[in-house]
Formats: C-alpha cells, sequence, structure tokens
C-alpha cells in the first residue's frame, strides 16, 4: 500500500478472515541472496526484477533463495552492479543477523535489500534453503569454484564440527573433574603467554571459590582424549539486573584456530539464555598482544563500550 487510505481499506478486508494482521513496511530497491556456509561468505547474487510487469512489481513477488525465481525475475551471480562498498555491508549484516540463530549450524542463505540510501535491509534468514543442484546456495557455490559434491562436503564438514565442538562444550566442570582440573587449568592459563603470575593465581583461585560452592563464578571446560584443552568463566555483575561478566576464556595455544574459543563462548551465551541474561562484559586490554582477543569477541558481535587508559596498569607500560 502506497497510502494511508489503501492501507486502511486493506486492513479492514483482511481483519474479516483473519483475527491478527501484520504489516510491514515495504523496503524498496534492489535485492540481493547472501549464503553462509560456516564463515565462508558466498559471492553474492542479485534478483533481477527488469523483467517484471510494472503493475507487479518486486513488492508482488514470492521471496526466496530456492530452487528458481519466478518467471518474470532472474538471478544473477555474482552481482555484476554491486559496488565492494556495498558487498561488504550486505554480508556483515547478514552474518550478524544469523548469529547464533537456528541457522547457525552449516549454512545461513538469507535475502537482503539495499534502499536508495544505499542502507542494507536484512529481510529474512532461511535456516532450511534449498540444497537442490539447481537452487540459488548451489548457484553462488559454483561461482565460489565448488561444484555440488564439494557444498554438500562443506555444509556437513561444518556441522560435524559443530556438533562436535557443542558436546565438548557442554563438558562442564562437574564436581567428578573439577577436583583434577586446578593443575591443568593452572598450567592451560600460563601456557597462553597472556598472563602475568598474578593473573594465573588469580584463574585459579576464582576455581577455587567454585569448588567451595561460590555460584559467582562458573567454570565450563571442553576436553579432548580427557585432557582439559580450554575454559570459560563468568558470573553474574553484583547490584545488577541480568548483567554477567566474563572473566576468561583460554584455549591451548596448541588447539587455537580450531573454533574452540567460538564454540565456549557460544555455550556461555546459550547459559546465560537459560539464566535470563540481558548482558554480558567483557574486559580485556588494549596492548597489543591483545589485538587478536579483542578481534575475536568483535567478529562474534561485541562491541566496544568504553576504553579507559590504564585501568589495569599504568599506561606507560600497558
Amino acid at each position: 500500500m502506497s497510502d494511508r487510505k489503501s492501507l486502511r481499506a486493506r486492513l479492514a478486508a483482511m481483519t474479516e478472515q483473519f483475527d491478527e494482521v501484520l504489516v510491514q513496511e515495504y523496503i524498496g530497491g534492489r535485492e540481493f541472496n547472501v549464503g553462509f556456509v560456516g564463515s565462508r561468505v558466498l559471492p553474492v547474487a542479485e534478483i533481477d526484477f527488469s523483467a517484471c510487469p510494472r503493475a507487479r512489481g518486486p513488492s508482488s513477488r514470492t521471496p526466496g533463495s530456492g530452487r528458481s525465481a519466478p518467471p518474470t525475475t532472474s538471478a544473477r551471480c555474482p552481482s555484476v552492479r554491486l559496488p565492494s562498498r556495498r558487498s561488504s555491508p550486505i554480508a556483515s549484516l547478514g552474518s550478524r543477523t544469523s548469529r547464533g540463530g537456528p541457522c547457525r549450524e552449516g549454512l545461513r542463505p538469507g535475502r537482503s535489500r539495499v534502499d536508495d540510501q544505499g542502507r542494507p535491509w536484512v529481510l529474512e534468514v532461511n535456516p532450511n534453503p534449498d540444497l537442490n543442484d539447481d537452487a540459488g546456495l548451489s548457484r553462488m557455490a559454483k561461482v565460489a569454484g565448488w561444484d555440488y559434491a564439494e557444498l554438500v562436503r562443506r555444509i556437513a564438514e561444518v556441522a560435524l564440527r559443530e556438533a562436535q565442538g557443542a558436546k565438548a562444550a557442554r563438558e562442564l566442570l562437574a564436581p567428578s573433574r573439577r577436583s583434577r582440573a586446578r593443575a591443568p587449568l593452572e598450567r592451560l592459563t600460563a601456557a597462553t603467554g597472556l598472563f602475568r603470575p598474578d593473573e594465573v593465581a588469580m584463574a585459579v583461585e576464582l576455581l577455587d571459590d567454585a569448588l567451595a560452592g561460590d555460584d559467582d563464578y562458573r567454570f565450563l571446560g571442553a576436553y579432548a582424549d580427557d585432557r582439559l584443552v580450554g575454559y570459560a568463566c563468568w558470573g553474574p555483575t553484583p547490584g545488577t539486573e541480568g548483567t554477567f561478566d566474563l572473566y576468561w576464556i583460554v584455549v591451548d595455544p596448541a588447539r587455537q584456530r580450531e573454533g574452540l574459543g567460538t564454540r565456549l563462548l557460544r555455550a556461555v551465551e546459550d547459559r546465560l539464555k537459560t539464566d535470563r541474561g540481558r548482558l554480558v562484559v567483557v574486559e580485556t586490554s588494549s596492548r597489543t598482544d591483545y589485538a587478536p582477543t579483542r578481534a575475536f569477541y568483535e567478529r562474534r558481535g561485541y562491541t566496544q563500550a568504553a576504553r579507559l587508559p590504564g585501568y589495569y596498569a599504568p599506561a606507560t607500560t600497558w
């Protein structure tokens, strides 16, 4: 509807048939399909509406990155008219929208539009796209250099890694293991090379508090062959409602770049949802050697809220 009078008339007609009616703003502009397999962004496809009858227009089409576009539309992949400065925001917006959703395991296809002001909008995220070889996702994969068998293999591999990681991250430092975790946790924390001796001692002290029944410090450990290879520590922020501090995510240096830190972070976030968590606060350092740590959180949707010079130590040495 392009005016209020038409909208009211349409609503009146719809409410005669249905108890509830959902009204959404129409986003004009160019439409794109964005596909992700794991963290890999596939080439962006654009839906071409140039053959659509003027009376119908793009708003009348049935959405989807499925088997094929309606007969009056076609898809171009890669989008030959998409400047790189727009392609990046579209992929980034789609990634942030689908992160943590039901389709995070394996693949995350979705539809986006860029309006007349150049702003990207996510219209939908599809957790169950058409996987036929003539479908949109397969078309994007072919442009990326994958044949159909390679696409299916990569989706299966990502899903398998997610499932294995989730199983490892669910290994809470239960009483039967906590008593044996103190020394491995101390060694693991020191092995990263990021923490001063007093910080390593603090990590052990927090575990001791948890062992003593202090619910302010909660631990989640990941194991490989019964060996501690990573852990997370978090707890509620005193005097707040639904705010939690994420104190530590530590991963064995030999097991980094395997996605273990991401799986631990997701496992903590899942537990915070159960605890009705509202806000997660992560304190980290602005030191140069902490740049990968800051980038880790930023890539996973965390934003910098404040910077306090000299917070951990005098600014001349940090």
